[in-house]
């Protein structure tokens, strides 16, 4: 060791120049030998207390750094610290750290970084607006939990399990930062923190919404904000954790405005996948043609599960096979957004889902039916549908319809309102359906989220709610559902040859 220098607290003890690379060399070797994959080098601000030290400014945003190795392209990107420390303590210190960040995303995003905006804690009462933030970030996600204080719900929300059984987070390719930089931290907006996950045109446009406010604020969200989005083509906005669904839209002029209220201190996480087309030529008479829409989802219950898709590719095998083939790279429930004009699909006879050439067992894939919100006034987190302001003020504007999903998967939601009204404005009755923090179930078919019974191998799905299968069908002027795929379970029990590969290809043929 070098003599010591003086220090305010004590007596501080340094490694000498000639055993540097040996101390280091064995410390990290310790660390991999004990499991440990990454360390944060924390506390820099000591190297300022050396007192003959010519460069004694330590924080990683300093000029001489940021504008040296971090502008570079030759080397890979380097970690670096987006704002100042996360302060658990500090009740006013939440909001804003998830503003700064966001604007000071608007300068790294142009650096050759990964934006780290430091670590949080999961019991935190703060914990999924944090970790909304994180996920958005495009960097690094770490949590500084007491220990045995962990919320493992929000950590699911935040990782996913790879086929190797290891535990990864979903970085969006484009790192999150604020849409608006002109609008002030005082000013009573939502923040918007934009994201992008997958390619042009094809990928997904991710939004996330955070009230920094001590009180309710409204918004209108044009389709164009989504990052990536494309005018004349077709989307599907999802909402995270509520599992609320947007109809179809296009991009365009006008666009189409979702219209919504967030609570006090508030935040939603919402994604526009984009949605594929399939034209069929049936074989009659007739000759009638039907178009059939996919979009896939990405991973459901996570906060950017749509991070998880490595890529999609639909074919057409003449006018009744259609395939749907995903490759993602984690485990999950994968969501496969499906909307028809005349067919009716079933899953037990008309769909076959495979991963990895194996099909499923059927209990591992569930139709998740869809129904109409019917509010005439938007509540408290609930989102609307038009082409226009004017369009928002009148009954006859469309609103988000709403997915059954598992509840589990929404944390509380702090006064959130997502209560279905009973009161039909399109002519169907709802009376028998009630929700639970978003969850559509049925008063008599007794179901609630889960998987339905085993069955033949290939497909599967649980007792949907009888009154809107029985709308569906009597209608017969198609449908729209997700299918819930959850290849997390069918991997487990299917046990297939992972090989080199490190994704799973999920291939759901659907018969027309």
């Amino acid at each position: 060791m070098s003599s010591a220098p003086k220090h305010p607290g004590g007596v501080m003890c340094m490694v000498h120049p000639d055993d540097v690379k040996r101390f280091y060399e064995d410390f990290y070797r310790f660390l991999s030998h004990a499991g440990i994959t990454s360390v944060k080098a924390d506390a820099q601000f000591f190297l300022d207390e050396v007192a003959d030290a010519t460069q004694r400014r330590s924080m990683s945003q300093v000029p001489q750094i940021m504008f040296h190795s971090q502008l570079s392209t030759a080397i890979p990107p380097i970690l670096l610290r987006n704002s100042d420390d996360y302060f658990p303590n500090e009740p006013d210190s939440h909001a804003w750290h998830i503003f700064c960040n966001a604007h000071n995303s608007i300068l790294t995003q142009h650096l050759n970084v990964l934006p780290d905006w430091d670590m949080f804690q999961t019991s935190h009462p703060w914990a999924f607006y944090h970790a909304a933030g994180r996920c958005l970030s495009g960097g690094q996600i770490s949590i500084t939990d007491r220990p045995g204080e962990h919320d493992l719900e929000v950590i699911k929300q935040i990782t996913a399990q790879s086929i190797h059984g290891q535990t990864v987070i979903l970085r969006p390719d484009i790192v999150g930062r604020t849409t608006d930089p002109y609008t002030s931290y005082d000013e009573e907006a939502m923040l918007k923190i934009s994201a992008f996950a997958g390619r042009h045109k094809t990928g997904v446009g991710i939004l996330g919404l955070f009230n920094r406010t001590a009180k309710a604020v409204a918004g209108l969200i044009a389709l164009e904000e989504f990052p990536g989005s494309v005018v004349g083509e077709e989307y599907v906005v999802r909402v995270h954790p509520t599992g609320l669904v947007s109809p179809v839209r296009t991009a365009g002029h006008p666009s189409p405005l979702l219209s919504m209220t967030l609570p006090a201190r508030g935040c939603l996480i919402l994604s526009a996948f984009y949605v594929e087309r399939v034209i069929v030529k049936r074989q009659t008479e007739s000759a009638s043609r039907e178009t059939i829409r996919f979009a896939n989802m990405g991973l459901l219950g996570k906060m950017t599960g749509a991070a998880a898709i490595v890529g999609t590719r639909i074919t057409s095998h003449g006018p009744d096979r259609i395939d749907f083939i995903a490759t993602a790279k984690a485990l999950g429930t994968l969501g496969v957004f499906i909307s028809t004009t005349t067919t009716l699909v079933s899953i037990e006879k008309d769909v076959l889902v495979m991963i990895n050439g194996i099909a499923v067992p059927r209990h591992t894939v569930r139709k998740a039916p869809v129904a109409r919100s019917l509010h005439t006034s938007p509540p408290a987190g609930a989102l609307r549908v038009g082409s226009s302001a004017e369009d928002l003020r009148v009954e006859e504007a469309e609103d988000f319809v709403l997915v059954d999903h598992d509840p589990r998967d929404a944390p509380d939601l702090q006064g959130l309102d997502l209560s279905i009204s009973t009161e039909s404005q399109h002519g169907h009755d709802v009376s028998n359906c009630k929700t639970t923090a978003g969850h559509l179930t049925s008063g008599t078919s007794g179901t609630s989220g889960t998987s339905g019974s085993t069955g033949s191998t290939g497909g599967g799905t649980p007792k949907t709610a009888p009154d809107v299968e029985a709308r569906t069908r009597q209608t017969s002027t198609g449908e729209t559902f997700v299918l819930e795929i959850d290849i997390e379970a069918a991997w487990r029990e299917l046990r297939p040859e992972p090989g080199c590969s490190s994704e799973v290809v999920v291939e759901v043929i659907v018969y027309v």
